[in-house]
């Protein structure tokens, strides 16, 4: 396996796992603390992000109700790699709201009537008819108005969306982090440079994921009898650890065109003592999800990752028994686990 995969932090940026609330299947969601946020105003970007999409297609997830039983549990974070996404595109947004002329008169006959009292009729006759010849000059300038804030709204979101091809760094990591949290994957971005991008993500232990017992046959909530072996038990959770970072890089690259890798630590919370580094992988974006596809092209990173790090126990068949934690002195792994914030 690989001696070091590169790892970076934007400057004060600190990973959250939210221990309640919204969860994944896979583990706690992330929330991100510090570092600098985007250039654009918050809502302004909020609004250029729901028209850009981007990220997993909603549409064809199976609702929650419909996951009954061990085995269309385990199904679901074994297949979670298989749903569509779709890449992000330019916001374009609507054109104003016309003016409407009788809006603009009723402004203005309330504006030119003001202080006029209501017993001078003649002065009141003489203000509504000075409104009435002003509402095509009000309607032009309101019009120009309009049509002024919608060019500098949607030149704003132009500089946004380029700013996501060329991966600049803040606004697109806040992008990943924001298209992950919505699509409900326990990961988060910490930095993006040079095209790529580092990300982190958390996931529950085996025995908590896959459970202690074999998954019952069918999808009804039957309880199986025979308990899971270790054995087989890792290997799930090898093939799940697989699907949910070929998931989390498919949307990264998605949700942001600049972005041609991506790094990603896998961190478990419960494995140890303390929180520990189970893999680190680097996933070049052509063997993930090419320029025409819309789901990942192959459905296990070990086929197609330059460098990884898993560190596996093995039996004397070969076969994996257990995960073992890399060593918290490396650097790479020492850098995710600092951006990790304790509760």
């Amino acid at each position: 396996m690989g001696t070091s995969v590169a790892f970076r932090v934007a400057p004060g940026v600190r990973v959250v796992p939210q221990i309640t609330g919204p969860r994944s299947p896979f583990g706690p969601l992330l929330a991100v603390r510090g570092g600098d946020g985007p250039d654009a105003d918050r809502a302004d970007v909020e609004r250029w992000r729901t028209l850009a999409g981007g990220g997993r297609v909603r549409g064809d997830e199976v609702p929650p109700s419909a996951w009954t039983g061990e085995r269309a549990q385990l199904e679901r974070l074994l297949n979670t790699h298989t749903a569509r996404v779709e890449r992000a595109r330019r916001p374009v947004l609507a054109e104003p709201i016309p003016v409407r002329t009788h809006e603009v008169r009723t402004d203005l006959r309330k504006r030119y009537l003001e202080g006029i009292p209501s017993w001078n009729l003649r002065a009141r006759l003489a203000a509504r008819g000075d409104a009435d010849r002003a509402v095509d000059d009000e309607v032009a300038l309101r019009t120009a108005a309009r049509a002024t804030e919608h060019a500098a709204t949607q030149d704003a979101a132009d500089r946004w969306w380029r700013q996501l091809g060329n991966a600049e760094p803040r606004a697109s990591r806040d992008q990943i982090t924001a298209g992950l949290r919505r699509d409900e994957l326990p990961a988060a971005a910490t930095a993006v440079e040079a095209g790529t991008a580092f990300l982190v993500a958390v996931i529950d232990t085996p025995e908590t994921l896959i459970g202690r017992r074999e998954p019952s046959a069918g999808n009804s909530p039957t309880f199986p009898i025979a308990l899971i072996s270790d054995r087989r038990r890792n290997r799930y959770y090898l093939e799940a650890i697989s699907s949910l970072l070929l998931t989390i890089a498919a949307n990264t690259f998605a949700l942001v065109a600049g972005v041609a890798q991506a790094n990603i630590a896998v961190i478990g919370l419960h494995h140890a003592p303390q929180p520990c580094v189970l893999t680190m992988v680097e996933l070049p974006r052509d063997s993930v999800l090419p320029d025409d596809a819309d789901t990942p092209v192959v459905g296990n990173l070990f086929t197609i990752a330059g460098r990884t790090r898993i560190r596996l126990a093995a039996d004397v068949d070969d076969e994996t028994v257990a995960i073992t934690p890399l060593p918290v002195w490396d650097t790479g792994v020492a850098t995710a686990l600092n951006v990790l914030e304790r509760a």
